[in-house]
């Protein structure tokens, strides 16, 4: 499988089902402009958590045509889990600010060429290779935001509320 990216990062793509579910937990650092590229089996909104994480990090939850869906800033240890806006195919982590230090925004497209044939249900234990080269960032034209008179109200805390019987 070969993915084009044009970041100036060293990317780690989990090799099993194994390190993908081990992701970067555990660790006590990740070095400067290093990542871990997450590739999903199927296109849809996808969640990660920080349990058992020690690195505070961004992750970019990134769609099939490879551009950001979402950017997201993750705390260690924290058990919440953080989600996709929409249904994403790729997930990139990096060390926490490195997007922002990038100058990587929503919309930008980041990823190019992917080879659909990449099946993560098909992983075994052994060692899978993978090619990263580089091309330039494709920009979209910038986002206006839509305005609107609803007020925002941020929700620090989730209530389920039951259903009507």
């Amino acid at each position: 499988m070969n993915i084009h990216i044009d970041l100036p990062l060293n990317i780690e793509v989990p090799n099993s089902n194994a390190e993908f579910k081990l992701g970067l937990m555990f660790r006590e650092s990740l070095e400067k402009d290093s990542g871990m590229l997450f590739i999903f089996d199927n296109v849809e909104q996808q969640s990660f958590h920080m349990k058992n994480t020690k690195i505070p990090l961004d992750i970019a939850f990134i769609k099939e045509d490879g551009t950001v869906d979402s950017i997201q800033e993750l705390k260690p240890h924290n058990p919440i889990p953080v989600y996709s806006f929409g249904e994403i195919k790729y997930a990139l982590e990096v060390n926490k600010g490195w997007f922002e230090e990038n100058n990587v925004k929503l919309g930008d497209k980041i990823l190019e060429q992917v080879v659909d044939n990449y099946n993560t249900s098909d992983w075994k234990d052994e060692f899978k290779p993978t090619e990263f080269e580089s091309i330039d960032v494709i920009k979209p034209e910038p986002m206006v935001s839509p305005k609107s008179n609803i007020p925002y109200e941020d929700l620090s805390e989730v209530t389920r509320i039951a259903p009507k019987v």
